[in-house]
């Protein structure tokens, strides 16, 4: 059996997290209408939290400024 815990937010651990181990999270948008267009390369990283998954609530940051989609609509992302 591991003794490697999962994510914060996978439940109580009983092993304390190695902050260094963690990884962050980041949210994306995609300036297209239609979902299977979407790819890793028309997705644009807006905001970023180094260490999101040692928290078990967050809050990242939206540019006030950000672009209108030029579509209907535009697909946006969390990464992890």
């Amino acid at each position: 059996m591991s003794e490697t815990p999962g994510a914060y937010h996978a439940g109580e651990n009983v092993f304390a997290v190695d902050p260094a181990a963690a990884s962050g999270c980041a949210l994306g948008i995609a300036n297209v209408d239609d979902i299977n267009e979407t790819t890793m390369d028309n997705i644009a990283i807006f905001s970023v939290l180094e260490s999101c998954v040692l928290n078990k609530e967050n809050s990242f940051d939206i540019p006030a400024m950000m672009p209108a989609c030029t579509g209907d609509k535009c697909i946006c992302g969390w990464f992890w």
